[in-house]
């Protein structure tokens, strides 16, 4: 079957009527509502996939793209107001979606964080509404100082993002971290992570989980083993060496099967 956009939306529609199935009519004051919760986070996927930030963007090529599928549009207001209360929806409906692909059961995954600048000047981080949830922070990849949140993300060897979240900048990169493993059980699975999250400290922390912290070769040897090697689920330790391309263990890496 070919994969477009009408059959993505349809098959997101399907999932989400099964998660939050329609509640019984009841009289209420005002207008009807012409489109259902369930629609709106349909375009609020066909939103993100189409590239569109604005609404005031998306919602005319979303009725010359998808009106066949969605006849009643709202208004952009009437649709930013509503879209703002179904995010928790949207979270839980990608939740159940992400539990059901073979990468978010894989005995491998990745945890790595990256900055969101969300403003550059004094006034933007005083006057902006994000200011209860952005700080001040140091991104070391960037060598550069910024204000906004850190993103975390843990995805698997196939890409699924099994869990994310959105912490401010000056946010402890470890103890964010270690929050978002803390939240499903990885008893016996490896957790790779970047050579930012090595040191007993992390190790000690995180006794359910399997890090192993990769990172260039040391200086001296352009050849050697990583500077610092996690621990796996039994305990043995891990020496990770990374290249261009590729990042592969000394040991024998817990079974994978093929893709």
């Amino acid at each position: 079957m070919r994969a477009d956009l009408d059959t993505l939306v349809i098959a997101v529609y399907c999932a989400a009527c099964s998660l939050f199935p329609a509640p019984e009519s009841k009289p209420r004051r005002g207008r009807p509502q012409k489109i259902s919760d369930n629609e709106l986070i349909c375009l609020m996927v066909a939103q993100m996939l189409l590239g569109y930030p604005s609404e005031r963007q998306f919602l005319p090529v979303a009725g010359w793209r998808l009106r066949h599928l969605f006849p009643n549009l709202p208004a952009q207001s009437t649709y930013n107001e509503r879209c703002r209360a179904l995010a928790p929806k949207l979270v839980t409906l990608w939740r159940a979606i992400s539990s059901e692909l073979p990468g978010f059961h894989d005995q491998l995954s990745f945890v790595d964080t990256t900055p969101l600048p969300c403003g550059q000047s004094v006034q933007t981080a005083n006057r902006s509404e994000l200011a209860p949830w952005c700080g001040f922070g140091y991104s070391a990849a960037h060598s550069r100082f910024y204000w906004g949140m850190r993103l975390v993300l843990w995805c698997g060897p196939d890409g699924c993002v099994r869990d994310f979240d959105l912490v401010a900048a000056n946010a402890p990169e470890r103890e964010a971290t270690l929050t978002l493993l803390e939240r499903q059980p990885i008893d016996g699975q490896l957790v790779i992570a970047d050579k930012g999250f090595a040191g007993a400290d992390f190790e000690h922390a995180s006794p359910r989980s399997a890090p192993a912290c990769c990172g260039p070769a040391a200086p001296t040897s352009p050849t050697g083993p990583a500077r610092r090697s996690g621990r796996s689920g039994n305990g043995s330790n891990r020496s990770c060496k990374a290249s261009n391309t590729n990042c592969g263990s000394n040991n024998t890496s817990p079974a994978h099967p093929p893709a």
